[in-house]
C-alpha cells in the first residue's frame, strides 16, 4: 500500500503549510477613546486569552474567549483560528463526552466560519479539508474540494490540488492487499520499490496525477507532489 496522508502530511508538507494553530500575537482590537475603562478591561481579557493558551490552561483561555466575542469591538471572524483551537482540544474533553461530538463541533464551527468570513474562505477550506482528511472522511474531503477547486480562487491553490491527488491516490488502492511473488530486490541487491500500481484504479490515478502536475506548476518546488509525480 502506498503510505499517504497521515505520514506524507506530517513530514514532507510541514515546510509547505502554514500550521493549522500558528498564534501569531494579539490582534488588533478597535477600541472607543472614551472607554478607556472597558478598553482597558478588553486588552487584559486578551493578555489572558494568548496566556492561557501558552499554558494549555483551556479552560480559563475558553472563559476569556467567549467574552471577547461578544464584544463588538472585537472581529472573532480575525481570531478564528484560536476559535478553532479551543474547541477541538481532546486532552480537555469531560469525561463522559464522545470524542467524535468533539469532531463533529470543529467541522461545524469551520463551516459556520466560511460562511462569516469570505475573506478567509480560502485558508478555512485548507483547514477543513485537512480536519476532515484527520477524521479519515476522505468521501466528505474530497466532496467539498470537488465543490470549490474548479471556481477561482481555489484552482490556484497548490495546497488544495495536493490534498485532491492525495485523496484521489489514495481511493485509487485495491481494498485488499493481493499477494505477490515479484522479487524483493534488485540484481545489484538493492532493495527493490515497493510500490505497484497494478491493481489501482487508472481513472483515480489520471485524476492523482492531474492534480499533481497542476499543483507542481502552481509552486514548482512543491517536493510533494514533485515525489509522487517520480513514483
Amino acid at each position: 500500500m502506498v503510505p499517504l496522508l497521515g505520514s506524507c502530511l506530517s513530514s514532507r508538507m510541514s515546510s509547505h503549510l502554514t500550521p493549522t494553530f500558528r498564534l501569531v500575537g494579539p490582534p488588533r482590537i478597535s477600541t472607543r477613546p472614551e472607554a478607556s475603562t472597558r478598553k482597558h478591561h478588553i486588552r487584559s481579557l486578551n493578555d489572558i486569552l494568548f496566556y492561557s493558551i501558552q499554558r494549555h490552561d483551556l479552560v480559563r483561555s475558553r472563559r476569556a474567549w467567549s467574552i471577547l466575542a461578544r464584544c463588538p469591538e472585537v472581529d472573532w471572524r480575525e481570531m478564528w483560528r484560536i476559535g478553532l483551537l479551543l474547541c477541538g482540544e481532546i486532552s480537555s474533553i469531560p469525561e463522559g463526552l464522545d470524542e467524535t461530538t468533539t469532531d463533529q463541533d470543529r467541522l461545524d464551527y469551520l463551516k459556520v466560519a466560511m460562511l462569516r468570513h469570505p475573506l478567509n474562505r480560502e485558508s478555512i477550506l485548507q483547514d477543513l479539508v485537512l480536519e476532515l482528511i484527520s477524521q479519515k472522511r476522505y468521501r466528505e474531503a474530497l466532496d467539498e474540494l470537488e465543490l470549490y477547486l474548479p471556481s477561482f480562487p481555489y484552482q490556484d491553490n497548490p495546497v488544495l490540488q495536493l490534498y485532491a491527488g492525495l485523496i484521489f491516490l489514495y481511493q485509487a488502492q485495491p481494498s485488499t492487499t493481493l499477494p505477490t511473488n515479484e522479487p524483493t530486490q534488485e540484481h545489484d541487491g538493492t532493495p527493490k520499490s515497493k510500490v505497484s500500481f497494478a491493481n489501482f484504479s487508472k481513472a483515480h490515478l489520471r485524476s492523482a496525477q492531474r492534480h499533481f502536475e497542476r499543483a507542481r506548476s502552481l509552486d514548482p518546488g512543491n517536493v510533494v507532489a514533485i515525489s509522487y509525480l517520480a513514483l
